[in-house]
This record gives C-alpha cells, sequence and structure tokens, in this order.
C-alpha cells in the first residue's frame, strides 16, 4: 500500500493490527515507512522514539536519524541526526546484512553521506566488500563524485591487483584530480602490459598530455582506429588533445561525438574550455574573412 500511494490507509490499517504483530518485524519499520511516505515527521518520531526493535534496533535508529534529519532542519538537525545515524552503524555491530540494510534506507531517502558511510564500513571488510564497492561506484557516479569514485577504484584494486579496470580507474582518475606521477607510472604501465586496449591507450595519452607532452599525447590517440576515436569519452579527450595541438578543422569533426559523453565535472571542464578555446578560433577567423572582403 506504501508504494501505491497508499500510505494513510497503509496506516491506520497497520496501527490497528494486535499489539503482538504490530511489534513483530518487519511491520515496525512498515509503519514507519508509512509515516515517511506522509511526510508525517512527528508522527514517525512518536513513533520511534524510546521504542526497542530488538535484533532490528540498528533499523529503529536509522530512523530516528532520518526523522531528526527532517524535523529540525539546519546544523542542529545535522549534529543530532548524525548522532543517531552512528549509533545505527554501531547497533549493526559491522554485519553486513545489516549495514546494507540502512545503507538502502538512507539512498531511498538520499542521504548519501550516510549511505556511503555504511557502504564503506563493509567495503573495508572481507565479507561482501565487492558488492559494497558496486553499491559505492552507483552512488558516486549517480552524485558525479570523481573522489569518491577515485576511493572505490583504490579500494578495489587492493582486494584484487589482477583488476585491470580498476587499475585503469585508479589511473585516468588519479590524473584527473592531481595528474600525479604515481598516476602516470601506473597509466604507462598499464599501456605497456596491454597496448591493444583503446581506453588503456586513451588514459595513457592523458597521461602524456597532462604532463605538458601535448603533441606525444595526440600521437597516442591517432594509433587507435578512428570508430575508437569516436566512442564518445574518448572522443572528448581527443578533442581536448586536438584543440592544444592546433588542430582545429579536425577537431570540428569530433565535437558531436564528445557532447554524446556522459563526462564527470573535471572531465567537463576540459571539454568545456576546449570548445571556447574552438569558437574563439571560429570567430577570429569570420572576423579576418570579413575584414578582408571590405
Amino acid at each position: 500500500m506504501n508504494r501505491h500511494e497508499q500510505a494513510r490507509t497503509a496506516l491506520n490499517w497497520g496501527l490497528g493490527l494486535p499489539p503482538e504483530i504490530l511489534k513483530a518485524s518487519p511491520v515496525p519499520l512498515a509503519i514507519a515507512e508509512a509515516y515517511s511516505f506522509l511526510q508525517d515527521w512527528n508522527g514517525l518520531q512518536a513513533w520511534v522514539d524510546g521504542k526497542d526493535w530488538g535484533e532490528e534496533e540498528f533499523l529503529r535508529l536509522a530512523v530516528v536519524s532520518h526523522a531528526l534529519h527532517r524535523l529540525t532542519p539546519g546544523d542542529r538537525a545535522s549534529m543530532e541526526s548524525q548522532t543517531a545515524w552512528a549509533a545505527a552503524l554501531k547497533a549493526t555491530k559491522n554485519r553486513p546484512e545489516r549495514l546494507a540494510a540502512i545503507a538502502q534506507l538512507a539512498e531511498g531517502w538520499d542521504y548519501a553521506n550516510e549511505a556511503a558511510d555504511a557502504w564503506w564500513l563493509i567495503a573495508n571488510g572481507n565479507e561482501s566488500a565487492k558488492a559494497a564497492l558496486t553499491a559505492l561506484q552507483r552512488l558516486y557516479k549517480a552524485k558525479q563524485n570523481t573522489r569518491g569514485l577515485l576511493r572505490v577504484a583504490k579500494r578495489a584494486l587492493e582486494l584484487n591487483p589482477a583488476d585491470l579496470v580498476a587499475a585503469n580507474n585508479c589511473a585516468n582518475l588519479g590524473l584527473l584530480l592531481t595528474g600525479d606521477s604515481a598516476a602516470r607510472r601506473l597509466a604507462s604501465k598499464l599501456h605497456r602490459e596491454n597496448p591493444a586496449n583503446a581506453v588503456f591507450s586513451s588514459t595513457y595519452a592523458f597521461a602524456l598530455f597532462t604532463e605538458g607532452k601535448t603533441s606525444e599525447a595526440l600521437r597516442e590517440m591517432e594509433t587507435l582506429k578512428e570508430a575508437q576515436l569516436r566512442h564518445p569519452v574518448i572522443a572528448a579527450y581527443y578533442f581536448v588533445m586536438l584543440i592544444e595541438n592546433g588542430k582545429m578543422e579536425r577537431a570540428h569533426s569530433f565535437l558531436s561525438a564528445a557532447n554524446k559523453a556522459q563526462l564527470l565535472p573535471e572531465e567537463q571542464q576540459l571539454l568545456t574550455a576546449a570548445t571556447r578555446k574552438l569558437l574563439q578560433h571560429d570567430s577570429q577567423n569570420v572576423m579576418k574573412t570579413a575584414s578582408a572582403d571590405n
């Protein structure tokens, strides 16, 4: 009923259940959900405050955090709700299935930071770590959180040093964020060991680019086939390198593909800056042509 816009009916019906059923899992959480759907935050707090849900106390504390967050917006609410959330995390006793349950609740409430807290407790352990990293990657990708994605890639590589996708993510995201030598060395190693991989070649070219070796970077990109260069994400990087090398005419033919890419904020900044340079170049050419005609 909650999921079919009948939360009020669900609440009235649920509260009329015999006490022994009303206290039995998962009824208390379903009642809390009904209050949440109705945005009755006072009712929600009254429902969970001072109760004891036994083995599911971690769920009650998570709901307490949610009610406090909604009831008193601002710094005070943040402090109180965070205290309740910390208590919920502690009450899970680090059991992965419990942590996953409150992480999913937090995601449903759109509390990305709280969800990440729970997922990371799983990801940093030995059980269900891979599933938690998958959830974190989805979460950070939705929020376009590049630093979070880099943290996920690093942990994935710790868990499996043979994970080439995680290794490339470490290199590429590290280059985007800091451009440090460790990321460049990793990009070079991946390319050297997997020379036929177009994505790794693109990352290596970007490593050269961040080092100021723009002409070398472009030459590396142009070892790829035309169809590979027109893959949206690769096209975005290729477009940036074409512009920096003054290849404006060829850049024009890749702008459409580049604009189709789903980019992180740091990648979008590179693409936007390069597009601005192209437009300035085109504008100057128009002015020169007009001047010559006069």
